[in-house]
């Protein structure tokens, strides 16, 4: 938040990880808080899964409760709970019914819909490789072109603000993004327009695998257009028994010497 300043409309933020660290946890995260704290109306584009789960995990969020636990058994949540999440933070947000991957022209038109019609704040589009992957695009890279193109021009022309989600590649050394490897911005997957677009691009690293912190990420800000300020961001932790993602001070035990060559860099 101090590198970046907050978040702003008319600025497109892309947030990349590998599979499962995080990054739908994230963005929902920030959604519920600009809704309920900021009084902000969110669009909510999740390619991957229904509304109704993604309804659910802004109730989940509200009530301090794990998702796979309110899809197993929505009564974990009380009918108050439901009441007060539904009221406060479902109704006052707006979502894409569509299950699946969209054609580039049909959603730009469903997102301006949602910032002008809807009159929504940001939207969250999770994720945007899922929109060019139904097969009519033959071509992946020319197609994530023409879609952060058209995505950068809507976001100047209506003024909302766009959070998107991006996959990574796979990694090619020793250690793969799963296990904590360090990203950057060749890291992003298809078009180099993600990274170029974006005003700013923020980073999830996590090792799955790790002994005893398998539930905290790195937060890593890979650019900053509106500050410049680049490099580790903090941490966020994951809490199991609330399935929430919160703010993590990891204890450095490096050096002295070794921490002033790491904190001194700004770019």
């Amino acid at each position: 938040n101090s590198m970046i300043r907050g978040l702003r409309k008319r600025e497109l933020v892309m947030v990349c990880a590998g599979s499962g660290i995080g990054k739908s946890t994230l963005t929902r995260e920030i959604g519920y808080h600009l809704t309920v704290e900021h009084g902000m109306k969110v669009g909510w584009v999740c390619l991957e899964e229904a509304v109704a789960k993604t309804a659910q995990g802004l109730v989940a969020i509200h009530n301090d409760t794990p998702l796979g636990d309110v899809i197993e058994d929505p009564s974990v949540i009380s009918e108050d709970g439901w009441k007060d999440a539904m009221d406060n933070v479902v109704s006052k947000s707006a979502f894409y019914d569509s299950f699946g991957s969209s054609g580039i022209e049909t959603l730009l038109s469903k997102i301006r819909y949602l910032a002008v019609g809807l009159e929504c704040d940001y939207v969250i589009l999770d994720h945007v490789s899922m929109v060019v992957s139904d097969g009519a695009n033959a071509d992946e890279r020319k197609a994530l072109d023409e879609l952060m193109t058209k995505l950068r021009s809507l976001v100047e022309n209506t003024g909302i603000g766009v959070i998107a989600v991006s996959h990574i590649k796979r990694g090619s050394g020793e250690k793969s993004y799963n296990e904590g490897a360090q990203i950057s911005l060749t890291s992003l997957r298809g078009s180099a327009s993600l990274e170029q677009l974006s005003d700013i691009c923020i980073a999830l690293e996590r090792d799955q695998q790790s002994e005893d912190q398998s539930d905290v990420a790195q937060i890593r800000l890979l650019k900053n257009r509106p500050f410049g300020q680049v490099g580790p961001a903090g941490h966020l932790k994951y809490d199991v028994p609330t399935g929430r993602m919160n703010h993590y001070d990891l204890q450095d035990t490096r050096s002295e010497e070794e921490q002033v060559d790491w904190v001194g860099v700004d770019i």
